[in-house]
């Protein structure tokens, strides 16, 4: 797995406030997010009116996929004739078996369950009583049917009802 991180730095010379700075910068982020399905955001600059600071990942299975992904973007950006790019960071990681230690194949991913789950400390017991996995779903004496849901909820429109 190869992840391609770039950060990159915009001059904007037709932006004269705050507000002319944010236009533009949602005209570019909306293409961006159209045009290539896209996650990116301002990461820095956000105080100047002139300059702006976008970042984003291309995550992928070969390092050339990932700098061609990242160049597309940056082209893109460049295409747009909305800011000119004054600075780009780019770096490469890179994910092996190495770095998780063993293949992803090789064993189940499990999980300890040492811990409670925030639903069991509030006593909505655990996830198999609950959803019934690996055990028979018990109901609670304090789960309600939808119908009388419902009918308690509009007994609680009544305002007399509120006030006790």
């Amino acid at each position: 797995m190869h992840v391609c991180i770039v950060r990159v730095l915009l001059e904007i010379p037709s932006s004269h406030s705050q507000k002319n700075k944010r236009q533009v910068m949602r005209k570019l982020l909306d293409r961006l997010h159209a045009r290539l399905d896209l996650s990116i955001a301002e990461v820095g600059e956000l105080d100047t009116w002139h300059r702006a600071s976008l970042g984003f990942a291309e995550v992928g299975s070969s390092a050339a996929q990932v700098h061609a992904q990242a160049q597309k973007v940056l082209n893109l950006i460049e295409e747009t004739y909305l800011a000119h790019i004054v600075e780009r960071e780019m770096e490469t990681l890179s994910f092996n078996e190495d770095f998780f230690g063993t293949p992803l194949g090789d064993s189940p991913l499990t999980v300890a369950r040492t811990d409670r789950s925030l639903a069991e400390r509030e006593g909505m017991g655990s996830w198999e009583g609950r959803y019934g996995v690996g055990v028979a779903a018990k109901v609670s004496a304090k789960a309600l049917l939808p119908e009388d849901a419902r009918a308690r909820a509009r007994q609680m429109r009544r305002r007399r009802d509120w006030e006790k």
